[in-house]
Parts: C-alpha cells; sequence; structure tokens
C-alpha cells in the first residue's frame, strides 16, 4: 500500500489546483484546545508546508515516547524518509 499511495502523494502534492494544490488528499486539522476533556480541532485544515513540518514533528514525537526499539527505529525510518522524499510546495 505505501508503495501506491507515497509516490501518489507525492504527485498530488506539487499539482497546482484551485487556490492552491491537489493534495493533501485528506484534511489535518490541528489541535487547538480542549474543552471538558475533549480535544478540539482548528476549523482550517493545515496548509501542505504546515502538514508537512507537522507530520515530521509527529513522527519525532512517536520515536522518542516509543518504548520498543523496533517501534522506534521504524518511526525514525518513516521520518527520514518522510524529509528525503516527500517535499511539500515552494
Amino acid at each position: 500500500m505505501n508503495n501506491v499511495l507515497t509516490p501518489l502523494a507525492e504527485i498530488l502534492v506539487q499539482q497546482e489546483w484551485k487556490n492552491g494544490v491537489a493534495a493533501p488528499c485528506f484534511n489535518y486539522y490541528a489541535m487547538i484546545g480542549e474543552v471538558d476533556g475533549n480535544l478540539i480541532s482548528s476549523p482550517v485544515p493545515l496548509a501542505p508546508k504546515d502538514l508537512h513540518k507537522q507530520l515530521g514533528n509527529r513522527m519525532k514525537d512517536a520515536a522518542k515516547a516509543a518504548t520498543v526499539e523496533v517501534q522506534k527505529s521504524t518511526l525514525e525510518r518513516i521520518d527520514r524518509y518522510i524529509d528525503e522524499n516527500i517535499k511539500p510546495p515552494e
């Protein structure tokens, strides 16, 4: 699945479409607060550049929190792959 989704995502983040780019094909809404113990998301999804940065940040956080070495190493490898191979539009 990754062999299909990764190249597809890379193509989509580079395609101009309407008022921005064609991807991500999903929206990531950053968590901006909490009400009554429930997280609240931003009403506006992250722009592709910010999404790329946040994805890298979350992968680093997950790798730091991993308690099993195999998981930590896998998360670090995914983070490196994202940084080296999936670039948002300039």
